[in-house]
């Protein structure tokens, strides 16, 4: 009861089950059956009118704020009350880190990966639903002189990090509502409208430029072998149906990644990491996605890496109940995002582009292989022309019922580091050959 409650009532999160040996096999057991519903929590918490007023006039002052969104927003079932919040006053919104897409990513509003490059100064900053990135005591960044406004239902997050203006502890759709409606209350139509056409132009214009000049530079690229990051993706995302569902664990080359794929309303809807950052669950996690929408394409899309955290188990459950699921691993052996976390720290290593801990060849795993030992086909690609044929192979075998892995092989990315690890062989350390 515990278990269920926790994970239905926001903010939410993941539980963990363990069913007693003594239980397992206890037979003839009795117990109540609860209906449905019965330990949702409801959180539909409004915000305080005053500070909402307050809020609202923040915002209809400011001359360049930003807004950022987080995963309460799609949580609470917010993403068209925020949309309509943005466009109220044409604000620029960004998109912090969430398991979900929670702005529509081809929305003319929606920053992409050029979130701190526009707008150059920022006297507004709404964040809605999501934690605090970065810190006051920083130096507080583009955000400094900012009047931060802050909301969302998990109290423990307002605060922390920034001092704020203004802060709203309750549900994200109700204060979404709730701003909308005092900016309406507290402007003519003449005003809002004089407001929104003032920096809507410059928004569209900058994130059409940011995107058509994102997609020219990847493209010269798209023939190199191995892939890039950008061609797969592209590859990946055009072979998909327009409502499959994405399950993605990717770390540092994510952004790059998922720029391909439209999240939005009637477009394709993403499944990812937490602000928890941990690794070894998207493989499972895509089997659930895919028994909560059977009639629904689900594609997992992993680093070689994260696969390697104990997945390939969950390869056996796809194929022993025919789970049908295009599982695609993006395969540049190596951890690139320990990799750049050590190269930031400096010293001898970054010198030298040798690290002691992320170079994940020699051997090669051979991911095909291990699909096969599970009874699932698959096949390696690290050309265009390769990753769209595999990518038809792909889908027409889940068409027929069966799950169907790719091994891509990427390039490294990042850094220039060598394929390098330091070298060491525990049978040479013996003194007798046991």
């Amino acid at each position: 009861m515990k278990a269920f409650k926790l994970a239905t009532t926001m903010p939410g999160g993941p539980t963990y089950l363990r069913f007693p040996r003594d239980i397992l096999y206890k037979k003839k057991v009795r117990a109540g059956i609860y209906p449905s519903g019965t330990f949702n929590i409801p959180m539909s918490l409004r915000p305080s009118p005053r500070e909402v007023e307050q809020a609202a006039r923040i915002l209809l002052e400011a001359k360049s704020p930003l807004l950022n969104v987080g995963y309460e927003v799609t949580a609470s079932g917010a993403v068209a009350s925020v949309v309509q919040l943005a466009e109220l006053l044409a604000i620029p919104v960004t998109q912090s880190t969430s398991w979900g897409a929670d702005f529509p990513t081809t929305h003319p509003l929606f920053l992409r990966s050029s979130a701190w490059r526009y707008p150059e100064t920022i006297d507004a900053y709404l964040n809605i639903g999501g934690t605090m990135e970065g810190s006051a005591s920083d130096g507080g960044g583009r955000l400094r002189g900012a009047k931060i406004i802050h909301a969302c239902v998990d109290a423990g997050h307002l605060g922390t990090a920034y001092p704020v203006h203004v802060a709203l502890a309750a549900n994200i759709k109700e204060t979404a509502t709730a701003l909308v409606d005092a900016i309406k209350s507290m402007a003519t139509s003449q005003r809002l409208t004089q407001i929104r056409e003032s920096r809507l132009a410059a928004a569209e214009d900058f994130t059409k430029r940011m995107r058509e000049s994102a997609e020219s530079i990847a493209r010269r690229q798209f023939d190199r072998v191995p892939l890039t990051w950008e061609c797969l993706s592209f590859e990946i995302n055009a072979a998909l149906d327009r409502d499959a569902y994405v399950v993605e664990e990717f770390g540092t080359e994510g952004p790059k990644s998922l720029q391909w794929f439209p999240f939005a309303e009637g477009e394709k809807t993403k499944i990812g990491r937490t602000t928890g950052y941990s690794l070894g669950w998207g493989v499972g996690a895509s089997i659930g996605v895919k028994l909560a929408r059977p009639d629904n394409q689900v594609v997992c899309l992993q680093g070689d890496g994260g696969f390697l955290f104990g997945q390939s188990e969950a390869l056996w459950t796809m194929s022993r109940y025919d789970v049908p699921i295009i599982v695609v691993i993006f395969n540049n052996r190596c951890y690139n995002e320990t990799r750049a976390r050590m190269y930031a720290q400096g010293g001898r290593q970054s010198e030298l582009k040798k690290d002691m801990l992320s170079y994940l060849g020699d051997p090669n795993v051979d991911f095909v292989s291990i699909a096969g030992a599970y009874n699932i086909k698959g096949e390696q690609v690290q050309s265009r022309e390769q990753i769209k044929a595999a990518m038809q192979r792909a889908v027409k075998a889940t068409r027929d019922g069966r799950p169907y892995l790719i091994d891509a092989l990427v390039e490294r990315g990042q850094s220039g580091a060598e394929a390098w690890y330091p070298a060491y062989s525990v049978a040479k350390t013996r003194t007798r050959r046991v």
